[in-house]
């Protein structure tokens, strides 16, 4: 039976990329004909992670971890990659300890497309690209402390 109630620890199950039960629906099916339900008593339990694991490290240790993770790159990898090789904490850790772009440029790697800062847009740059949305004759204007979106 399944509870509705209680601790989320006991009503949802995490699985990492490629590890969910074969038989779930597919993303965006067209229409669906059958779910099925999910029983994670049969699943890797969930991984809970220390307080310990969690605190920061100092920039010497992050350098030992990724000097062999990076060797032979071009460029500096994505999440993905740090979680393939089980190193999603060290990845926590380069952002922490000044983020890829500080580790790209220090083990001299480029920054994929995905990972490089977007560039800061003028103000003009904002309302001309607002107006292309916005309905002709929209009075709407964004003060500096208002958040869009």
């Amino acid at each position: 039976m399944n509870e509705t109630r209680g601790p989320a620890e006991g009503r949802l199950h995490a699985c990492l990329r490629g590890e969910g039960p074969a038989d779930l629906p597919e993303l965006y099916p067209r229409p669906v004909k059958k779910l099925f339900a999910f029983e994670p008593s049969g699943e890797r339990a969930p991984l809970r992670l220390r307080a310990a694991a969690l605190r920061p490290w100092g920039d010497a240790r992050i350098r030992a971890e990724l000097s062999p993770f990076l060797a032979g790159r071009g460029a500096f990898p994505l999440f993905r990659d740090f979680q393939r090789e089980g190193l999603a904490l060290l990845y926590r850790q380069v952002e922490i300890h000044g983020g890829c772009a500080r580790w790209a440029t220090e083990f001299g790697l480029s920054l994929p497309e995905l990972q490089r800062p977007l560039r800061s847009w003028s103000e003009d740059r904002v309302r001309s690209e607002l107006a292309e949305f916005l309905p002709d004759g929209d009075d709407w204007q964004p003060t500096s402390g208002e958040r869009i979106g």
